[in-house]
């Protein structure tokens, strides 16, 4: 996928069809996808199970931006609120197997407003919020349900 995208590209920002732009263009972009591949160790079919995932990653960041805005309308309502909110910690096991999958579940709370992740390990979160309610609703059961099933381990 990647390879031709970028083989596409090179034909869309050449603007025109030849011989010489084709083989040119077929060069550059199996060497830079051959560079992706090594920089980055990674398979020859990534980016065609990226884009089988495209569909779940999309109703992910839907779910995100939709916690961030419910979370920043919570926010606000503690800001203009004449009582002061009590601050929380919480502490968790993620559920999450692996490393990048821990990294964006870890991002994801942080992004959200009024909580930010502290320490990220292994095997457990610690996370700061604005309020208590905020804390006992954690970890964020959709996210890391999305997370499980971008990973993987989850469908």
């Amino acid at each position: 996928m990647l390879l031709l995208f970028l083989f596409l590209m090179w034909i869309v920002l050449l603007g025109g069809i030849s011989a010489e732009i084709l083989l040119t263009g077929a060069l550059a972009a199996g060497a830079v996808w051959f560079l992706t591949l090594r920089a980055l160790r990674l398979s020859p079919g990534w980016d065609f199970r990226l884009f089988l995932r495209l569909p779940r990653i999309a109703v992910f960041l839907f779910l995100l931006w939709k916690e961030v805005l419910l979370s920043a309308l919570r926010v606000m309502r503690l800001i203009w609120s004449p009582r002061r909110p009590v601050s929380a910690e919480a502490e968790f096991d993620p559920e999450i197997s692996t490393l990048p999958g821990r990294v964006l579940l870890a991002d994801a709370i942080t992004l959200t407003p009024g909580t930010i992740t502290v320490e990220a390990g292994e095997d457990r979160f610690l996370v700061h919020c604005l309020e208590k309610t905020a804390a006992g609703s954690l970890p964020p059961a959709r996210i890391t349900r999305m997370i499980q099933r971008l990973e993987g381990s989850r469908s």
